[in-house]
């Protein structure tokens, strides 16, 4: 990601998080990062876009802690220790955007954005499963995922009870309660049969290893995107700036369209291959598009 989409992203992640998603708008983003909305539509489509953008930093960020806090010289209970420690002190009420985005998007941007958040949430999900399995020496992958469900399900209660996103117990004390409920329900699920039977567990994770495809895929058309857009203003006279740039915001969210229409892709791409500055990119749009 480039240092202004980065700042973008950051910016408007602040705005989300303390006015709200609906009570923030593009406007608000551009004026905060002292950019115009032209300026912010060249590389987001449209507002739901940038949440996604902000969701996806979010837990990137939360992976980078974790994963630093494993390189630490501390035994794997006092790694655990300290992830939860800082999850509930810095990340709650971030990871609860994430799901205000669920409730704020309309059908149709559910049936479009959804997986991919589903696919963030399971890559926490996949990271703790493994932080916990050290922590408590589970040798079932089965195990170590049913007590990540018990320990996820708390973590939401957890948040239910903070007014305002403020804990009204300290974090510290907080981890030591999870710790313990979790140590207790690995003594007594030891010897009963899986919850997580290991058929469904493979399913379950081979549905998301498509998941990854798809997010790949979309992070390399949003670049290719970002490229065309840069090649219109570096090699296009002025007047026809405006034009090809409004074709490619057309084809962009075209391609984002459950079922999109083939014959428009085609017309668009054909349009904006009369530039041959623009051929190459659109070449490797049309690549990608054979790979889904």
């Amino acid at each position: 990601m480039d240092t202004k989409r980065r700042t973008i992203v950051r910016v408007a992640g602040q705005l989300f998080l303390r006015n709200g998603y609906h009570n923030t708008t593009v406007q608000d983003i551009a004026l905060a990062c002292n950019v115009s909305k032209a300026t912010i539509y060249k590389m987001f489509v449209a507002k739901e876009d940038i949440s996604l953008a902000v969701a996806n930093m979010i837990h990137e960020e939360l992976l980078d802690v974790t994963e630093a806090i494993q390189r630490e010289p501390l035994s794997d209970q006092e790694k655990l220790h300290r992830i939860i420690t800082i999850f509930l002190d810095e990340f709650h009420h971030k990871i609860k955007y994430t799901d205000t985005l669920i409730f704020a998007f309309t059908p149709e941007q559910k049936e479009r954005y959804l997986p991919l958040l589903f696919k963030m949430r399971y890559r926490f999900f996949e990271e703790f499963t493994k932080v916990l399995a050290k922590a408590f020496d589970l040798a079932s992958e089965a195990q170590a995922w049913e007590v990540t469900l018990h320990f996820s399900g708390i973590l939401r209660e957890i948040f239910f009870l903070q007014p305002n996103n403020q804990l009204i117990i300290a974090s510290d004390i907080w981890a030591d309660y999870i710790m313990d409920s979790i140590a207790a329900v690995v003594v007594i699920r030891k010897d009963k049969p899986p919850l997580i039977k290991q058929d469904f567990l493979q399913n379950f994770k081979a549905y998301y290893a498509d998941g990854e495809k798809i997010s790949t895929i979309t992070s390399q058309r949003a670049f290719l995107f970002d490229v065309l857009r840069n090649d219109i203003f570096q090699y296009l006279p002025k007047e026809k700036q405006q034009r090809f740039c409004e074709a490619v915001q057309t084809l962009e969210r075209e391609y984002r369209q459950l079922s999109p229409d083939e014959l428009l892709i085609d017309a668009l791409c054909a349009y904006l291959s009369q530039q041959k500055e623009l051929m190459p990119t659109i070449n490797a749009l049309k690549e990608l598009g054979e790979k889904i």
